[in-house]
């Protein structure tokens, strides 16, 4: 019978002879904490089915489809699943408990439960209008379901990691395949007809590709290649791939998030000479943006390289910082939202078609969930940058690296993208990385 998976210090892996990481998790990592060529680590062929099955479930639980109407099968599923899974959720809780249970379930409570109350207040939304508005959130309970799923099917680290880079190549090549095989009049410039095939004047044909497993996909690269000198050629297909997202995905904010990410991590785990070196460049480098930011000489191009966007995103966030500013309880408890299928709309409330939550970062945050909601909802991605960088720390291996980075990443963009347009990346990354460390530190029975 197996044993309940319960939460185990890290003093467990001295007991057992694995002696505590020190240092940052900002150093090389140790050749040692690299998955050996044995029966522990090597994803054999009695797990194929364990990764077929996260190669089809992490999609899922990372939102993959959960915008993309075109799919409308995967679109419906992607949509039901926070439900479909509630189950998983439960046998998470009860069975893992996992790090910082009480506060994520005090953010759900909050999200779920107070803010559509607020939008039938403030914004005069309907009872099942304001239900509908909770799709969004409802993601975050990944953190449990996803942690039941592990619990439940218990694959190996190497499982986890081949399944990713197989949905990260999928990802790369699925998109550079449609970009060529595509005919130009599938795309369209209304996104209620499209979230996939879009066409706009300023960035053209693009393909609006779902990239959290590509990206996670480039910081594993870019973590396994500085961590196996034999495997430095991997840094190669990082600018390849960076490549194929700046002529086919054009979406800037992810783009130079990722870079800046992957750049980060390349930098910090170089020889020391070479690591003072690139710290003294990228310094010059962002002295110079600076002077040509403040010096006008950037902001001309750069208003004319963003154009439209740009106006769209000044305009939402001066009308959400204007509505909310008006009211005390609006800017305490916020008003909630609407969906595209409610009564009321964000066009008839600001008389703007183009206003947009989800482009305002933070800003749309406080709009929708209050200063209580934004704190909660800040404080839940500062516990998980804190929990997945100790255990990154703590095992010193390029895969819980690679998730340390996006949590990282998620944060870097928060202040153009919110946070809660997909919050199923945050949830399905630190459920991966407390797994993980619990894997080694024997906190599961065996499979």
């Amino acid at each position: 019978m197996r044993r309940p998976w319960r939460r185990q210090g890290p003093t467990n892996d001295r007991r057992r002879g694995h002696p505590l990481r020190r240092g940052r998790i900002l150093l090389p990592v140790r050749a040692d904490a690299l998955p050996a060529r044995g029966h522990e680590a090597v994803a054999g062929a009695g797990d194929r089915w364990k990764v077929a099955l996260l190669v089809v479930l992490l999609p899922l639980f990372g939102q993959s489809f959960h915008y993309l109407i075109d799919l409308a099968p995967t679109y419906l599923l992607s949509k039901a699943w926070p439900f479909v899974t509630l189950p998983l959720a439960l046998l998470g809780l009860m069975r893992a408990a996992p790090p910082m249970t009480v506060l994520v379930l005090t953010m759900l409570a909050y999200v779920l439960g107070v803010t559509p109350l607020l939008s039938m207040v403030q914004l005069g939304n309907g009872f099942f209008d304001a239900l509908a508005t909770t799709v969004k959130a409802w993601p975050l309970a990944y953190y449990f379901s996803l942690t039941g799923l592990l619990a439940l099917t218990l694959p190996k680290p190497a499982t986890i990691q081949r399944a990713l880079v197989i949905l990260g190549i999928a990802t790369f090549g699925l998109m550079i395949a449609l970009w060529f095989v595509v005919p130009r009049s599938w795309y369209v410039t209304d996104v209620a007809l499209s979230k996939f095939f879009i066409f706009e004047t300023e960035r053209g044909y693009r393909l609006y590709m779902p990239m959290f497993l590509g990206t996670l996909a480039l910081f594993l690269c870019g973590r396994y290649a500085m961590a196996t000198p034999g495997r430095r050629w991997l840094l190669l297909l990082i600018p390849l791939a960076m490549l194929a997202q700046i002529l086919i995905y054009k979406q800037r904010v992810v783009i130079a998030g990722t870079a800046g990410i992957i750049g980060l991590g390349i930098l910090v785990m170089m020889p020391s000479r070479l690591r003072r070196l690139g710290i003294i460049g990228a310094l010059v480098v962002g002295a110079v943006g600076l002077f040509l930011l403040f010096s006008g000489i950037l902001t001309a191009g750069l208003d004319q390289s963003l154009g439209h966007s740009l106006s769209i995103r000044q305009n939402s966030f001066s009308l959400a910082i204007e509505y909310v500013a008006q009211d005390l309880m609006r800017l305490i408890f916020g008003v909630g939202s609407v969906t595209r299928h409610s009564a009321v709309t964000m066009a008839d409330l600001f008389g703007d078609a183009s206003f947009y939550l989800a482009d305002i970062g933070w800003a749309g945050i406080l709009f929708e969930y209050g200063a209580i909601g934004t704190g909660l909802i800040a404080v839940v991605h500062a516990a998980a940058a804190i929990i997945t960088w100790r255990n990154a720390r703590l095992l010193g291996d390029p895969l819980s690296a690679a998730l340390f980075d996006y949590v990282l990443y998620i944060i870097l963009t928060s202040s153009i993208y919110s946070v809660m347009f997909l919050p199923g990346e945050l949830a399905t990354v630190t459920a991966l990385s407390v797994y993980l460390v619990r894997c080694r530190s024997g906190a599961l029975p065996s499979a």
